[in-house]
């Protein structure tokens, strides 16, 4: 049975559609808001199809206490690594009208659930992403299909029980539209670590569009996600691969390697056609 396509806004994504390009702005604008303008410019520069931040409340999903009983062992704070790393909900409005000036959506990944609602009921985001850290919290993602919207969901160290449970959720409470992503959480991906072919396994144990979110260094590994046939691909933008103050950053690319990558993808696309 062929595989339905997912229509994101004025896009329809899946087999022999155009390969939908995500530009992950995530946390290496460390919650600046004019670096992720710069981010924005970079990436529709690129020619990407969106950009996508992330929005949450530090104090919804890091407890003060924990973090302090766990600083001699981690060697830092981690409540405050992440907090000042955080959007307001002031920065994130007016990141939407700068996105937005250029005929694009805005687009980010909500967390918790007060972000989500600010996303979903304030900025009327057309489309979700739950993360990898949200994809087997399953009254979060009941929260998320309720709202009838198309959903995309990363899976990364879920197994194939919890993926199937996952998309079963979504479905249950509402969801119709769905695409999957591929995603190793470690940062850098080493490349013996990506297993390209868990793509290939998702789609046939889904039957839904499929793609790869990659941390791993360089973009040959989206390259060849895209001739196994990835329907979207997500990969992170940064000035600095080796400003410490982001996982992210080892794994992300520059915005001209990013334009590289873009047209690389579309030169593929012509050579499979």
């Amino acid at each position: 049975m062929p595989i339905k396509p997912v229509k994101l806004v004025d896009r329809e994504v899946g087999p022999g559609k155009p390969v939908y390009i995500i530009c992950e702005g995530g946390v290496t604008n460390y919650g600046e808001l004019e670096l992720a303008k710069r981010q924005v410019d970079a990436a529709y520069e690129a020619r990407v199809d969106v950009t996508k931040f992330q929005v949450s409340i530090t104090e919804n999903l890091i407890s003060k206490k924990v973090a302090k009983r766990l600083q001699p062992e981690l060697g830092y704070d981690w409540f405050e690594r992440v907090k000042y790393k955080e959007f307001t909900f002031d920065a994130v409005r007016e990141l939407a009208r700068y996105v937005q000036t250029g005929g694009y959506p805005f687009f980010a990944t909500a967390h918790d659930i007060e972000a989500l609602d600010f996303l979903d009921k304030e900025l009327n985001q057309p489309f979700f992403k739950v993360g990898s850290g949200e994809s087997h919290n399953y009254e979060f993602l009941k929260n998320v299909a309720k709202r009838g919207k198309p959903i995309l969901i990363s899976f990364g160290l879920q197994s194939d029980k919890e993926v199937v449970r996952a998309i079963g959720t979504l479905r249950d409470a509402g969801a119709r539209d769905i695409i999957a992503f591929h995603c190793v959480t470690m940062y850098p991906t080493p490349y013996e670590m990506v297993d390209l072919t868990r793509m290939l396994h998702l789609e046939e144990l889904l039957q839904i569009p499929v793609g790869i979110s990659d941390h791993s260094v360089g973009w040959h590994v989206v390259l060849a996600a895209v001739g196994l046939g990835a329907c979207i691909v997500e990969k992170h933008l940064t000035f600095g691969k080796n400003d410490p103050r982001s996982l992210d950053n080892a794994g992300a690319l520059l915005p001209h390697e990013f334009k590289l990558m873009v047209g690389q993808i579309r030169d593929i696309e012509k050579a499979r056609q």
